[in-house]
């Protein structure tokens, strides 16, 4: 049997797959118009939290995908 390492980080390719799904799911979620007593807006908004959060941690700052206004992205 081979024994092999896994690698301790994503590689660049992957975490930028990474990011751009959990931009595309946060988009979704963020999307979304249910009332905020419902049990499925909490999920939504914990998901939201958490995939923030992770992302955060893939792309090694605050900010893991640009923020843009109407003067472009900052």
């Amino acid at each position: 049997m081979v024994s092999r390492t896994k690698p301790k980080t994503l590689s660049e390719a992957d975490a930028r797959r990474f990011l751009k799904d959990a931009q595309a799911m946060m988009k979704t979620i963020n999307s979304m118009s249910i009332r905020v007593d419902s049990d499925q807006y909490r999920a939504m908004r914990d998901l939201s939290s958490l995939t923030w959060e992770t992302a955060k941690v893939v792309a090694g700052n605050n900010r893991p995908w640009p923020v843009y206004t109407t003067v472009g992205p900052y």
